[in-house]
């Protein structure tokens, strides 16, 4: 008689994993301040930045997605993103590295 060794088969879970998305403290952000150059010529646009999000929230890196038409703008949102926190993204409660988007307006007041 010969005895095999037993396996051990992943279980599949009840339900699938419940993931949440990062998402941004508002109080935690401050608006980037024009570049002064950018007001002078009245240079305005949309920036998109993509950027990866620790565990703790914290911007471990970032890079201009879409560009404003502007590197003063462009540089300047990324420069106001790392001050920012962030809530994690989580799967099932527990936080995550997850990578997120933003979008930022640069308008000039008329």
């Amino acid at each position: 008689m010969t005895s095999q060794p037993s396996v051990a088969l992943p279980v599949a879970s009840a339900h699938p994993p419940v993931l949440v998305a990062p998402s941004r403290v508002v109080s935690s952000c401050e608006t980037p301040r024009y570049p002064p150059a950018s007001m002078r010529l009245r240079e305005e646009g949309v920036v998109t930045l993509k950027f990866l999000i620790s565990e703790n929230g914290q911007v471990l890196s970032g890079s201009v997605e879409k560009s404003s038409g502007y590197k003063r703008l462009d540089d300047a949102a990324l420069a106001a993103l790392s001050l920012c926190k962030f809530k994690p993204a989580t799967v099932d409660g527990r936080p995550r590295q997850d990578w997120s988007a933003l979008n930022y307006r640069w308008k000039m007041d008329e």
